[in-house]
């Protein structure tokens, strides 16, 4: 530890020996749970200008995080990375006791997702707080009424909901009780904003908005691997480099560790009565009835070297080659020398924009290729089922792609009829335009579109139920996930009645309620 960084360890531990009176504001801020989270949320609220005090029933683990996130802070001081904040500002106290944090404005809660254990905690909190003081739950999945049903004094109690990790993550979640007052709310709302944090309101409900909406994203995955023969990696692939997401969802899993992921998919499947469209993946269960929570355990779907970095794919490799991202075509493949025969639906113009060649389009989705083929985007009809219904003509079907600008490859399924010539003939137009086509299982929906139309269903749902609105879902995924566009964002990108359509007959197909559309999206796609 650096000389800096002690002195400010020191000074800490000095300050603060008698208790001033309390502001009406929002000054010093109590963090109850040392953990992960919790000290992720210290260092956040520190840059914030607020003092901090922490409190864990492990008081020496307490204090090794007190150093830890110290020596973190004077480090960004150092580098310049906190502007506004210099190292005589920063205040972390670490108290053994909880009546020892009687005089914070704020209460956040970080502990473990056990509701009993939480409304003792705040039980506890409630007999030594001033009257004005907040209590906040950091709760990803319990719901705060639970919580803090048994206080006095209900009106300054609310859910503040971080992401992981609070240093860098943007998003928090503010979700008031049945009885948080108007002056609780606008309170934590501005304290989101002076600690640089985009706050969104949820009603209280299961999962809130991200740990709802994003829960296809993750079972769609697991229920496509048990349906095709592609792998986690070939998934993964697909969805950053046609679906424009940061993560596929195995990659994701293992970054947010399967026990947790898997914990949270179990509370928001039970809260909900069981709801089939959240029920958990055995495939997960047993992942982490083995240990292999993913990158904190040295494995998961994949397998890391020990910092956690590299990943590299258990048992079997990837059939698709690595990354094609940066892929090249070649004078050749621009047109000089191919011929596209054929007319092409206009729904396919906007990936062939980069090509040389002369296009003429039609009026409808599909175009024709050689012999009558078809080639279409999924409308969740297998490609086997589209040859049936072009009298036996063979037929092509690709995935949803979201930004044509930063689409690399796409997936595609082809019918029984189609010839190797005719894939070749697409895959090379294709190129052309500097994507690669990538043959998968004829599975309805592919890849791309069957997680991303539940996605937007639930978030229809969530918004007609006013759990929140539009805008804060949209902003809520994005920042939360990382998602490349809000749910509400990518229905007006690829078209709400096209999701709808395409939900109307993934659920015909499956016969089960996974993607049933809700009545929020059929309104949607009516408007």
């Amino acid at each position: 530890m650096t000389e800096t960084t002690a002195d400010l360890v020191n000074a800490t531990r000095e300050s603060h020996d008698t208790k001033g009176e309390r502001a009406t504001l929002i000054q010093r801020v109590g963090i109850v749970g040392a953990g992960v989270m919790g000290r992720s949320i210290a260092e956040a609220v520190i840059y914030g200008g607020f003092e901090v005090v922490l409190y864990d029933v492990n008081l020496p683990f307490a204090k090794a995080q007190q150093e830890l996130t110290l020596g973190q802070v004077a480090k960004r001081i150092e580098a310049g990375k906190a502007p506004g904040l210099s190292i005589e500002q920063v205040h972390l106290l670490v108290v053994d006791a909880i009546e020892d944090m009687a005089d914070c404005n704020l209460i956040i809660e970080a502990v473990a997702e056990d509701l009993a254990l939480k409304q003792s905690l705040f039980a506890k909190l409630e007999k030594h707080l001033a009257s004005g003081a907040i209590l906040a739950t950091n709760t990803s999945s319990l719901s705060p009424n639970a919580i803090f049903n048994a206080l006095s004094d209900p009106t300054r109690t609310i859910g503040l909901h971080f992401f992981n990790p609070a240093t860098h993550m943007k998003l928090v979640e503010i979700v008031p009780t049945q009885t948080t007052s108007k002056e609780t709310i606008e309170a934590t709302f501005e304290f989101a904003k002076k600690i640089g944090k985009t706050a969104v309101q949820a009603q209280v409900s299961p999962g809130f908005i991200v740990n709802r909406v994003a829960r296809p994203f993750y079972s769609g995955g697991w229920r496509l691997l048990d349906e095709s023969s592609l792998t986690p990696s070939e998934i993964d692939r697909l969805m950053v480099q046609c679906g424009g997401f940061r993560m596929g969802p195995f990659e994701l899993m293992d970054l947010i560790g399967h026990d947790v992921n898997l914990a949270v998919t179990n509370s928001v499947f039970e809260q909900l009565y069981f709801d089939a469209r959240y029920r958990p993946s055995i495939r997960q269960r047993e992942l982490v009835a083995a240990g292999h929570l993913g990158r904190k355990s040295g494995r998961g779907i994949y397998s890391y070297d020990d910092g956690g970095g590299a990943k590299r794919e258990v048992a079997t490799a990837s059939s698709i080659p690595a990354d094609s991202s940066n892929i090249e075509p070649s004078d050749e493949d621009r047109g000089h020398g191919f011929t596209f025969n054929g007319v092409i639906g206009e729904e396919l113009a906007p990936l062939l924009k980069n090509s040389n060649l002369t296009l003429a389009f039609n009026h409808g989705p599909d175009s024709h290729l050689l012999d009558g083929t078809t080639i279409t985007i999924t409308d969740g009809r297998c490609a086997n089922e589209l040859e049936i219904v072009h009298g036996g003509k063979g037929a092509i079907v690709l995935d949803f792609y979201v930004d044509v600008d930063k689409t690399s490859a796409i997936a595609f399924a082809r019918s029984k009829q189609v010839t190797d010539q005719q894939v070749e003939q697409v895959r090379s137009l294709l190129k052309s335009c500097g994507i690669e086509l990538i043959e998968v299982d004829d599975v309805p929906g592919l890849v791309v579109a069957r997680a991303i139309s539940p996605i937007v269903n639930i978030a229809c749902e969530i918004e007609g139920a006013k759990i929140a609105s539009a805008a804060d879902i949209d902003i809520a995924m994005r920042l939360g996930v990382n998602y490349p566009l809000g749910p509400f964002e990518f229905a007006s990108k690829i078209g709400a009645s096209k999701i709808l359509d395409l939900m109307l007959r993934l659920s015909h197909f499956y016969g089960d309620s996974y993607f049933s559309p809700s009545i929020h999206l059929r309104r949607l796609a009516a408007s």
